[in-house]
């Protein structure tokens, strides 16, 4: 190849190169609060490193996520139990090159899930579960996009089975979600 040919390929490969690094802790508590409820919680701490070796790469940034997990489980009975489960994260985003400072964001997200398993009777059951979570996208620095948004999304899933026999089953199955995303306007 022409030396100008190879040196554009050389610094096309140049621009894919990259070195990640992460370190990701987790802690996990379980306490069983009586013979039919327990109580854990999960909390963690993820921190990745992306560098790019190219000095026209300004790819480079750092993530760094915290988490904490609250659960609470119930059996009340041989044929019924429920779950709840709250979950809060933040993730921030920094770009290390004043080229990509402008995309630095926090990362938001509070989460609620409860969910139940009912055994009606030998031939039928229900199982349901709900989610509802707010994330919250916000950028660092003045967004001259103004992309800084929040997302509210609500599922909803319901499974009932019946048995009447052992040689018939009939399984219904709903699945319900909800999206609402909207810019936020400081």
């Amino acid at each position: 190849l022409v030396d100008r040919e190879f040196d554009r390929l050389v610094q096309r490969e140049e621009q894919k190169d990259y070195f990640r690094r992460l370190t990701n802790i987790e802690l996990f508590l379980k306490y069983p609060v009586n013979p039919k409820h327990t109580l854990s919680l999960t909390g963690s701490n993820r921190y990745l490193q992306y560098d790019t070796p190219a000095e026209d790469n300004f790819d480079d940034h750092d993530e760094l996520n915290y988490a904490l997990t609250g659960e609470w489980r119930s059996t009340w009975s041989r044929k019924f139990s429920t779950r709840y489960k709250i979950l809060g994260l933040v993730r921030r985003y920094a770009f290390l090159f004043e080229e990509r400072s402008q995309d630095n964001y926090t990362q938001r997200t509070l989460r609620m899930e409860f969910d139940y398993r009912w055994q009606m009777t030998d031939k039928v059951s229900l199982n349901g579960e709900q989610y509802v979570y707010v994330t919250y996208n916000v950028k660092d620095f003045n967004d001259r996009n103004l992309t800084d948004r929040s997302t509210r999304n609500l599922e909803s899933r319901l499974d009932f089975r019946y048995r009447p026999n052992n040689k018939w089953e009939s399984q219904t199955k709903l699945y319900r979600k909800e999206i609402h995303v909207s810019y936020l306007n400081w």
